[in-house]
């Protein structure tokens, strides 16, 4: 691979998620609602990891993806980014075998610190050469046709395809709002709330 291949792999991916978060988000209607976070999140990481207080811009910027329209456009979009932080890791190769090790087990440390410090659940997009694009969340989401569920550090990752997972979201039925589950009911986002 030339030099500064993979970046550049890595860049491409980001655009490729961000355009299809966008247009599920927001009806079809934008493909440039969701964009990078200020330097990918790392910035928004490092001030959190040193103490410094939290404020909305901070959390804001955690993660690999925000939304950078104004709020009050699209509700799904507000909602969406309202509940999680976003993580995207493009790696040749990714093992996906139990027991867990190697890249998986880093992402999914980095995701569960990111939740702890931002009080967001996860979203994390993965991808490795030649295989299909995956999605883990913290939170089962009815939507999708949930693949697999991997637990690590008595966390659920649900495991998603990416392909099968940007569903027109009318039609999706929600119809059983399940506590602890996101799903689109009538064409809006809703969490359903686990009850404490």
């Amino acid at each position: 691979m030339k030099k500064g291949g993979s970046k550049n792999k890595g860049n491409a991916f980001e655009r490729e998620v961000a355009k299809k978060l966008s247009l599920w988000l927001t009806d079809n209607v934008l493909s440039d609602a969701v964009w990078r976070s200020d330097t990918s999140g790392g910035r928004s990481t490092l001030r959190i990891k040193k103490g410094e207080k939290k404020t909305q811009n901070m959390i804001d910027n955690a993660g690999d993806l925000k939304s950078v329209i104004p709020q009050g456009q699209y509700d799904n979009l507000d909602r969406f980014f309202n509940q999680f932080c976003v993580e995207l890791k493009f790696y040749k190769e990714i093992n996906m075998r139990i027991p867990l090790k190697g890249h998986l087990v880093k992402f999914f440390d980095q995701c569960l610190q990111q939740q702890a410090q931002t009080q967001k659940d996860i979203f994390l997009v993965v991808k490795s050469n030649r295989k299909k694009t995956l999605i883990f969340t913290s939170i089962y989401i009815k939507c999708g046709n949930r693949l697999s569920l991997y637990i690590y550090k008595d966390k659920g990752f649900h495991c998603y395809l990416l392909d099968d997972f940007f569903v027109d979201t009318k039609d999706c039925d929600c119809s059983s709002r399940i506590p602890g589950t996101f799903c689109f009911l009538d064409g809006s986002l809703y969490v359903n709330k686990t009850d404490n």
